[in-house]
């Protein structure tokens, strides 16, 4: 079981990529479990019509048969006005006990689930916020260094030529090579902001994701136990023994949440590897960035690679 439980897969590990994924499948349960909820109170309703008017029936109907037929009528009369009763009851616990309880699981989870959502959006925006810039900041870098080398050219070129324009030439090279430097500076800082950013990103991603599926957890959790008060509602209104019932009760005691995550996992999860952190580049050189231990992973949608 142990065993089981390490090699399970989980929103973390397994949909390290699927924010988006993730917060739908949230938004969906958050839908479903208001339609539920929604759905047992108009049954609870019905139930109430369907019980007062048995009760207003019984009570505007008088039969003034004699002899054992009336006392059978009576009783026959009796009977239905004690099973309305008892459906008047049964409405009463399916919306409080029942439909009620659906609600306020939806409403708990309410807060949680916008908590989540925009703090994941916030820092899918900020790691796009770091991309730009760093592109930005490599740009510069490489105009830079392109700049520089035309200088250098052109300074070359005034070897031969009168000291003035010699000076010139010379001037403009050492102010483009300062201007590189700079610039390539500002790069490599840029991309140790970005590589911290990234490690940032990385955890406090895994752990809104984390914070989904025990969200899912949670809402699986206390629908099945929900949905296994209404049966015992059911049993007590002496429908117990239907076949009906018999086979529904089986259905939710069989409700697994575990195996319903997981199904879900293995159908939106990507199989793609986690992506390389960003690393500096050497103005000319091929992009070949490599992953230190300490890496952890960027979205693939949004990661942070960047072309000269």
């Amino acid at each position: 079981r142990i065993g089981a439980m390490m090699s399970a897969s989980s929103y973390r590990t397994d949909l390290w990529d699927g924010f988006e994924v993730a917060c739908k499948k949230a938004s969906e349960g958050k839908k479903n479990t208001r339609l539920l909820s929604e759905f047992l109170a108009d049954r609870a309703k019905v139930e109430e019509r369907y019980a007062n008017d048995v009760l207003q029936l019984c009570k505007r109907t008088t039969i003034n048969e004699p002899g054992t037929t009336g006392v059978s009528i009576a009783s026959v009369r009796s009977l239905m006005e004690a099973s309305a009763k008892q459906h008047q009851q049964f409405s009463g616990q399916l919306q409080t006990e029942v439909a009620g309880r659906v609600l306020a699981l939806k409403n708990d989870q309410k807060a949680n689930l916008e908590k989540y959502t925009n703090e994941g959006k916030k820092l899918l925006k900020d790691l796009h916020t770091c991309k730009e810039q760093l592109a930005k900041s490599k740009t510069k870098r490489n105009t830079t260094q392109r700049s520089m080398g035309l200088a250098e050219e052109a300074f070359l070129r005034k070897e031969s030529s009168d000291a003035k324009q010699k000076q010139q030439a010379e001037n403009k090279f050492n102010q483009a090579k300062k201007d590189a430097e700079a610039a390539d500076t500002q790069y490599r800082e840029m991309v140790r902001n970005v590589q911290a950013f990234q490690n940032k990103f990385d955890d406090v991603m895994a752990k809104i994701l984390d914070d989904f599926q025990r969200l899912e957890e949670q809402r699986l959790d206390s629908l099945k136990s929900i949905l296994k008060t209404m049966m015992q509602m059911f049993e007590q209104l002496g429908a117990g023994e239907s076949q009906s019932v018999l086979t529904c009760n089986q259905m939710v005691e069989k409700m697994n949440r575990d195996d319903d995550i997981q199904a879900f996992i293995r159908e939106k999860k990507t199989g793609e590897t986690p992506p390389p952190h960003v690393d500096y580049e050497p103005y000319g050189a091929t992009a070949t960035p490599s992953r230190s231990k300490a890496a952890v992973t960027v979205p693939s949608a949004t990661s942070l690679t960047t072309t000269q």
